[in-house]
């Protein structure tokens, strides 16, 4: 990655992390391309977090990058489960029923697997069903 990229990839962390998801999401789109595939999992994820966290979210294009980011990590089982969760929980925006599926089928993974993942498991899920009424 060239000097530039640095530049403009730290100028993006910085927004990001003001929350100007914005500005933030033309920067890191700008660079994603240009950094290299180690760095492509996090650029991906920022990416996602960016569309659904800007003023206007757009669920779409945020399970887009999400989905890139399941690709790339699809071998390492337990990223790739709690990298699950953060989808399911922007699927939750567009399709709730779907994302409680997913969330109840990670529960049997993760309950037998990673237990340790059962309290992140449980409170994004709490926050479906509370967002929903249900909890």
């Amino acid at each position: 990655m060239c000097s530039m990229d640095n530049k403009t990839l730290n100028d993006a962390e910085k927004l990001y992390n003001k929350e100007q998801f914005d500005q933030a999401l033309k920067l890191y789109l700008q660079v994603l391309n240009d950094v290299e595939e180690k760095d492509k999992v996090n650029i991906l994820r920022r990416i996602a977090e960016c569309y659904i966290y800007e003023d206007q979210p757009d669920v779409d294009n945020a399970l887009k990058y999400e989905e890139m980011v399941l690709e790339k990590i699809k071998n390492d089982e337990k990223s790739y489960l709690k990298e699950k969760m953060f989808y399911a929980t922007i699927l939750a925006e567009k399709d709730e029923k779907k994302a409680l599926d997913i969330f109840n089928e990670l529960e049997k993974i993760i309950s037998e697997k990673y237990p340790e993942l059962l309290p992140e498991l449980y409170n994004n899920m709490g926050l479906l069903l509370w967002n929903d009424k249900k909890a």
